[in-house]
């Protein structure tokens, strides 16, 4: 049996690939190969980041064992932290269960102390942050990851990779590569899954005077220090840092580095409850006022603005929904004029 539990704000679009890749494996085997079941975290109803509700199958507590468990999150991955469910991964981990998580998930298994020392892919957006809260994970910059008990993706499409993996292990090779045919799917290479996937660890590979700017720039972002500083730190001639600022980024290396802290601070107060005053102190600002002025110079919103909202549009709100369905039922039980 594959366990799929989902915290609140799970990725749609990698549960889709979670379910169809297991569906059509069951087809193209001719046989019911992998069974499924559906759970929540909280063991309640989960809405994914677009907003569809979910009703799991079951409760944690129905599931003793599963072979396979799969934790898909992507928002505010902390607050699916709860002793009850953190006691059910160990569990399940510590019975010999294969154990996956998707895109922010890494950060769940690791506060159910069940990672140690395996090498997981996480989502780009959060390595940075990431790397700096589980000092004791290997963090991987790539698309998906295996190793041993552990397997892992990035978020999004990779998840199908995952998956695809997932089902070779189990069925063998040849299924797994008739599902990606069914699915019009080309697996990505082994070199194209273990390749960094964020900007800097591309640039790494390319420029290595960049990548040491940038590290030093990521390296003090609560505590910020001027670039001459760091270009001493990294043994490159400001002139030429500003160089390779503008010709890689078309910026200058004081102009990103004040990205990259906002960019955290914009992390933080989607993914934590901390009060806007310490994500300001966090990444380096004294002042909250004028945190709060650099953040909307680059975002378009305030701090709290964007912590009420997101930085996603909204589809449909709920008092939209309300507006249109009274604006409905009037319609429909008004009496149409006759000419």
């Amino acid at each position: 049996m594959v366990a799929i539990v989902l915290a609140q704000r799970f990725p749609l679009m990698s549960l889709a690939c979670c379910l169809e890749s297991l569906r059509i494996a069951n087809r193209e085997a001719g046989k019911i190969s992998f069974t499924r079941t559906i759970l929540t975290a909280d063991d309640g109803p989960a809405t994914s980041s677009s907003g569809i509700p979910l009703t799991p199958d079951a409760i944690l507590s129905d599931v003793r064992f599963a072979p396979i468990v799969l934790v898909l999150s992507s928002y505010r991955p902390e607050e699916a932290c709860q002793p009850l469910f953190l006691g059910w991964l160990r569990k399940q981990y510590r019975r010999g269960a294969i154990v996956g998580c998707v895109d922010t998930a890494s950060y769940i298994l690791a506060q159910a102390n069940i990672l140690g020392a395996h090498k997981v892919a996480a989502h780009r957006e959060t390595l940075s942050s990431y790397r700096e809260i589980l000092k004791s994970v290997a963090l991987l910059d790539q698309l998906v990851a295996a190793d041993d008990r552990i397997v892992s993706s990035a978020g999004g499409v990779a998840t199908l990779d995952m998956m695809l993996g997932v089902i070779s292990r189990f069925s063998g090779k040849a299924l797994a590569e008739r599902v990606a045919y069914v699915l019009n799917y080309r697996p990505l290479a082994a070199d194209a899954k273990s390749a960094e996937t964020s900007p800097e660890g591309t640039i790494a590979r390319v420029e290595r005077r960049l990548a040491r700017l940038i590290e030093l720039m990521q390296s003090h972002l609560e505590t910020p220090i001027d670039v001459a500083t760091i270009c001493r730190m990294a043994h490159v001639p400001p002139a030429t840092a500003h160089r390779l600022f503008h010709r890689y980024f078309d910026t200058s290396p004081s102009r990103y580095y004040t990205k990259l802290r906002l960019e955290r601070a914009q992390w933080l107060l989607g993914n934590s409850a901390l009060p806007i005053s310490e994500v300001a102190a966090k990444v380096g600002f004294e002042d909250a006022s004028a945190f709060a002025r650099a953040f909307r110079r680059m975002f378009g919103s305030l701090p709290s603005s964007f912590r009420r909202h997101g930085n996603e549009p909204e589809i449909i709100g709920s008092h939209k929904v309300e507006r249109y369905r009274a604006m409905r039922c009037s319609a429909e039980t008004t009496p149409k004029s006759t000419p």
